[in-house]
């Protein structure tokens, strides 16, 4: 609940925001979707959902693999937003708990669930590196649609404003940054399966 409280403030918070400066209301959606925040937050709304539902048809998130995956994109929402961004963004009134829900309380939340409840064996190393496919696809996507349209989400990604070996750098940086914390979270399952494991 808590999880699906922080998108849809985020929604209801930010669409009549864009929709006063102009923007459509499609335009408004495809943007806020564009937010690597809104889209992990909503990852892990859905795990949440499945795991209190317990439906086999939405075993995929379920998984071990895919919850470590989506604990530790929602870890690096969390540290980009308070180490890097927090100082460039001072929402008020409702944005402000919208913004705390998003970037504070519920990736803490998953983390705890994450130690606390999903089985921690047959994680392995080499899990760390097909999990890169989620954030390097969706730095594809901002640089593709940054090259149509010239918005982008994140002014670290700004192809535009930075030039592309700067933005590509950047974008070196961050998927290193996502590998050590795959990589991080691995060896925290291995303890923790070692120690406290069946």
């Amino acid at each position: 609940m808590v999880a699906w409280l922080g998108v849809i403030s985020q929604f209801y918070t930010s669409v009549p925001a864009y929709l006063a400066k102009g923007r459509t209301l499609g335009g408004t959606l495809v943007e806020l979707f564009s937010f690597f925040t809104i889209q992990t937050n909503t990852l892990v709304a859905v795990c949440f959902t499945a795991a209190a539902l317990g439906s086999t048809q939405s075993a995929f998130f379920k998984r071990r693999g895919t919850l470590t995956s989506v604990a530790v994109n929602i870890s690096i929402v969390a540290l980009v937003f308070n180490l890097v961004l927090r100082s460039t963004y001072h929402p008020v009134g409702l944005a402000s708990l919208s913004n705390e829900l998003v970037h504070v309380i519920t990736p803490a939340l998953f983390i705890i669930y994450w130690l606390a409840f999903v089985p921690k064996d047959n994680i392995n190393w080499k899990d760390g590196f097909s999990w890169l496919w989620y954030p390097a696809s969706y730095l594809v996507y901002i640089l593709m649609r940054g090259a149509i349209c010239g918005l982008y989400p994140y002014f670290f990604l700004d192809a535009g404003k930075y030039g592309y070996p700067r933005t590509a750098l950047n974008i070196g940086v961050l998927l290193i940054v996502f590998l050590i914390m795959d990589m991080l979270y691995i060896f925290i399952a291995k303890l923790i399966n070692r120690y406290f494991g069946a």
